[in-house]
């Protein structure tokens, strides 16, 4: 049981670093970051939509793995007055890398029914990470000037993540089973971890205007989330047939905080951070990210047409 619950540790570890903002959930401690914010943009307009594509390049390091790939996404929103609007955040994570290799959890009867026997890894475990994210907003704005803003925002927030672990692995036939310590090659198990994790998000996000189209953009948002996993073991000897095992994310809660740069329609970030063990991890995690954003919207300039229209109808008065 140990080693089933250090290989759903290890598994894990990618998953939680992306999921939830490349934060370690056992230390519940914050790393201020220059990275995209998560909502679509600073301040909003009546009947104004907005929407923001993203990019990112992030690598993860521990002493027993490296991960890297990239991460997109999309957020969107519709302002339905100059105080409320609602937002909804899609992203896709896609990661490769490896880590020492994993040999099978479950006992493995081959048809030949050469047996016992030991088990040999050859190499090291090829990891690939595929996640799904979702989460929707309602976005309360009580301050929007031409110098500032300030955004309350919070909603559910939904994540589905597949990571696999690839090991080959022989299997050595000792004597008197075999002449002289038989070994079959060539063979592979493959660890799968399907998790579900869902929760609550809350943060609020400024917007200051430097002028000449330059803003910056502070944010903290604060998560919480639970879920399920399902680990499957299966290999490529004949007959072995595959195992599953089926466990609770118990509830955790994670907290950012950074500052978004934004030039023109353009968001830039970099993260790049030491998280540092703690008693329950004997592990420092490297997170390295740099993100791209590209923001765009309807053209609708609503606060000026009401300004205008009160002109307008002031004029009419006199």
């Amino acid at each position: 049981m140990k080693t089933i619950n250090y290989i759903f540790s290890i598994l894990l570890i990618p998953m939680l670093c992306v999921i939830l903002l490349n934060k370690d959930i056992s230390a519940q401690e914050s790393n201020f970051q220059i990275a995209p914010s998560p909502i679509a943009y600073p301040y909003f307009e009546d009947g104004r939509y907005d929407g923001t594509l993203g990019i990112s390049f992030v690598k993860i390091t521990t002493e027993d793995m490296d991960l890297a790939g990239g991460m997109g996404d999309f957020k969107g929103r519709m302002a339905f007055s100059e105080f409320l609007a609602g937002d909804c955040d899609l992203g896709i994570t896609g990661m490769g890398g490896s880590m020492p290799g994993l040999p099978p959890i479950m006992p493995i009867y081959p048809s030949s029914g050469f047996i016992p026997y030991f088990i040999e890894t050859t190499g090291d475990a090829t990891l690939t990470l595929l996640s799904f994210r979702m989460a929707i907003d309602i976005e309360i704005q009580p301050i929007q000037t031409d110098f500032g803003s300030l955004i309350i925002f919070g909603g559910p927030n939904i994540t589905f993540s597949r990571f696999d672990a690839s090991t080959p692995f022989n299997l050595i036939v000792p004597p008197p089973f075999s002449n002289a310590g038989e070994v079959f090659t060539g063979y592979t198990s493959t660890i799968t971890v399907n998790s579900t994790l869902a929760g609550w998000q809350l943060g609020i996000q400024l917007d200051i205007n430097l002028g000449s189209e330059v803003r910056l953009s502070p944010f903290f948002m604060y998560s919480s989330f639970s879920g399920t996993q399902d680990l499957t073991n299966t290999t490529d000897v004949s007959g072995s047939g595959s195992a599953t095992l089926s466990s609770d994310i118990p509830s955790s809660t994670s907290t950012s905080m950074g500052m978004d740069i934004i030039i023109g329609d353009i968001s830039i970030g970099t993260v790049l951070q030491q998280i540092q063990s703690t008693e329950e991890s004997t592990q420092d995690k490297g997170v390295f990210m740099i993100s791209v954003g590209y923001h765009f919207d309807d053209g609708t300039d609503n606060t000026l047409n009401k300004k205008e229209d009160d002109i307008i109808s002031y004029n009419e008065q006199k």
